[in-house]
């Protein structure tokens, strides 16, 4: 039995900045359908919450360790690696990303009991 696998991959970018909104989920969807449409259109890609340190004020100070993580068919690579270097606008905090993102992917075969 032949299968085609289409591997979705988590592609991670270190975040520069100081601090978003800890609810910033819309903000930071609608900023990179800005930029990168194809994200946007395509049902299967998505985007990790950011996360961050409580600051107050219902904002996030973000870590060393905070990352814009978007989980998408691997096809969409080459589409994701277009964001590297530039600037989201995140209600007044810029999250410039460095131009080295991380590849993550787990590949599951499910096979189906015959």
């Amino acid at each position: 039995m032949s299968m085609d696998i289409d591997p979705v991959v988590d592609v991670s970018f270190p975040l520069s900045g100081t601090t978003i909104p800890a609810d910033h989920g819309y903000l930071l969807y609608a900023a990179i359908s800005g930029r990168a449409p194809v994200l946007h259109e395509n049902a299967r890609a998505g985007v990790h919450p950011i996360g961050g340190r409580p600051s107050g004020g219902r904002r996030l100070a973000l870590t060393p360790a905070s990352r814009l993580t978007l989980r998408l068919p691997a096809a969409l690579i080459p589409e994701a690696l277009d964001l590297a270097g530039t600037e989201l606008a995140i209600d007044g905090g810029m999250l410039p990303r460095q131009p080295c993102p991380r590849f993550h992917a787990a590949l599951d075969r499910i096979v189906p009991y015959a």
